[in-house]
């Protein structure tokens, strides 16, 4: 497992492969997602056509998101593609997988976001319809003893947000860094951006604010469209977040 550079991340892009996910979240966008390919296998026929320069998108850090990129039939052919073209991945994922077939491609893995809406059973059971919050933190642990750049991510919405105590403690008695992410466009107060915002000053955790007219993936801090300011906004607030590390307030 490769660990991203300082640098690295001033060159990004995102990958998105599927709609399939074993969560039912409510109200959940995939089916209506933009930018997405309509066959799970439309990767591997291009990459055994020999013409994988039409899907490995720019930039050094790669972003692979869907749906959840676990349930790609041809996850294990992508990921040792996007090794020899020299990308470092960050997963982004549910984080509903076997041991087994996290042995396989987390060698081409550098790091993973694990999507954690709640940290209750009864609250992660509403949100994403998987009666199996234990089986998440036993993913967490396992991730953990193999040494996988773990961060959990959370999602901040005007519900969610009276959570982000909790979700702190969690993802501090689990030994992970945390990420907080709330959308621009949703209408929180003054008060309550501010409040979000406090945790940039907390060790192990960073926060990523970003503007999403649609939502158009999974719960993750990108826009529909990701590009011109709405990524350098993304890379500064990284930088910012990883500055914070060197140099705490």
């Amino acid at each position: 497992m490769n660990k991203i550079l300082w640098f690295d991340i001033f060159s990004q892009s995102r990958l998105t492969i599927g709609r399939q996910c074993r969560l039912s979240c409510l109200e959940c966008p995939i089916a209506e997602a933009c930018g997405i390919l309509s066959e799970p296998e439309d990767f591997a026929k291009l990459i055994q056509a020999g013409k994988t320069d039409e899907i490995i998108p720019p930039g050094k850090i790669i972003h692979l998101i869907g749906g959840d990129p676990l349930r790609y039939p041809d996850l294990p052919i992508l990921l040792h593609t996007l090794w020899t073209y020299s990308k470092w991945v960050r997963l982004w994922t549910p984080g509903v997988i076997s041991y087994e077939q996290w042995d396989v491609i987390s060698p081409y893995i550098s790091e993973v976001y694990l999507y954690c809406p709640a940290v209750t059973p009864s609250t992660y059971r509403a949100i994403t319809g998987w009666d199996r919050f234990e089986e998440l933190r036993d993913v967490i642990v396992f991730m953990k003893e193999s040494k996988t750049n773990l961060t959990l991510q959370f999602p901040v919405t005007l519900e969610s947000v009276q959570w982000l105590p909790e979700v702190h403690e969690f993802a501090k008695s689990m030994g992970t860094r945390l990420l907080i992410h709330y959308n621009h466009l949703l209408p929180f107060h003054k008060d309550t951006i501010a409040y979000i915002e406090r945790y940039r000053l907390v060790p192990d955790v960073d926060v990523i604010a970003f503007r999403n007219r649609k939502r158009g993936f999974c719960d993750i801090p990108f826009a529909e469209h990701w590009a011109g300011w709405e990524k350098i906004s993304f890379i500064a607030q990284e930088l910012r977040n990883r500055l914070n590390r060197i140099f705490p307030i």
